[in-house]
């Protein structure tokens, strides 16, 4: 049975609280053989977290170009917060939109 797009959403959402996209360099060095569960820096809030699972879910078996730009060794740490910051952003602007209509 194929999986439903909520059941995609909150795989992501649990995969995106696991694999930190926009944590900082230091926390992947020194956290890179733990569980990413136990000590992960916390999402500020839904739409931050919202960002990390979406950057999960599309550098995860849609082709080479994606996982080639959502790679964590390949995007530098700057960059990392400023595309989840930037996402977070669009998800909240949305939210604001949507709730005015």
């Amino acid at each position: 049975m194929p999986i439903t797009p909520d059941e995609m959403a909150a795989r992501a959402l649990r995969r995106g609280d696991e694999s930190l996209f926009d944590a900082s360099q230091e926390w992947h060095r020194a956290n890179w053989h733990e569980d990413p569960t136990i000590n992960p820096p916390p999402a500020t809030d839904w739409a931050h977290r919202a960002a990390r699972g979406i950057v999960q879910e599309l550098s995860d078996d849609h082709g080479a170009y994606l996982e080639e730009a959502f790679h964590m060794e390949r995007v530098g740490e700057e960059d990392r917060r400023a595309i989840i910051e930037t996402m977070a952003a669009i998800i909240r602007r949305a939210a604001v939109e949507s709730a005015g209509q």
